[in-house]
């Protein structure tokens, strides 16, 4: 009897003993578990912290998703086909430099404003954009007519010297259409002297070096040849629209 009483008291002894270590076992699990998950609320508080917060976008975006913001463009970006090739914008044509269209449009310009100095930095403005508008037709027509398009421009300068020198006035506005039609309707000159480096004049305007040829108004206009050591040579020639007219002279020696 004693035995077995002392059989059982040990059997309750190791029971209590493994229940008691089975509670300490799962108590180290439960803290265990409740360390990690402090140290995972704490390193995601941290990460919140050192990230920047774009309330804009954020407030913007129903999924509540941060935005990526679109990068702002970047100023003074030209297009051209070199981008270390300095521009510059001039009626809206933005022209490499050096370049010969730059230095014509320029002169034209400035004929302009010597001709018409009350005309005023707004209305040449005005002619600008008159000049942008209307360049794609003017540079259609002529694709057609079998021209490049150097030659529309050429074409366009010309239309845009003579209405604001010889048509409007200085507080008349330039109508794209206006220059369309009268650089649909300009007529040629192609000047060929003997000797070939003799300095050609058409009306009042002196032609650059290597150029004979030239978009005039139609009607009556003024050609002077002239070289040193030659006789100077002048006469009046009429130009048709749309057609081209040879000058062909020889300068006699003096």
């Amino acid at each position: 009897m004693k035995s077995l009483l002392i059989i059982v008291a040990i059997a309750l002894m190791t029971t209590q003993a493994f229940a008691q270590q089975g509670r300490d076992k799962s108590r180290e699990t439960r803290e265990k578990i409740d360390r990690d998950m402090a140290r995972e609320r704490s390193d995601r508080d941290r990460s919140a912290d050192k990230e920047p917060h774009d309330r804009t976008s954020t407030s913007s975006n129903p999924s509540g998703e941060r935005s990526t913001p679109m990068p702002a463009p970047t100023p003074g970006m030209a297009a051209t086909s070199d981008p270390s090739t300095p521009t510059e914008n001039l009626a809206g044509f933005m022209i490499p430099r050096p370049n010969p269209a730059l230095s014509a449009m320029l002169f034209a310009q400035s004929e302009i404003q010597v001709r018409q100095p009350t005309l005023t930095t707004d209305m040449l403005q005005q002619d600008q954009e008159a000049l942008r508008a209307s360049y794609p037709a003017i540079a259609l027509s002529y694709k057609r007519k079998n021209h490049s398009s150097q030659d529309a421009f050429t074409a366009l300068l010309t239309a845009w010297q003579y209405l604001r020198t010889e048509k409007l006035k200085p507080t008349e506005m330039l109508a794209p259409q206006t220059l369309i039609t009268l650089a649909d309707t300009l007529g040629i000159i192609i000047i060929k002297s003997t000797p070939d480096d003799a300095t050609i004049i058409v009306g009042n305007k002196p032609l650059a070096k290597n150029v004979n040829t030239v978009y005039c108004s139609p009607g009556t206009h003024r050609i002077q040849l002239s070289k040193p050591g030659y006789v100077t040579l002048e006469e009046t020639i009429d130009i048709k629209a749309n057609e081209e007219t040879e000058f062909v002279r020889e300068l006699k020696k003096q």
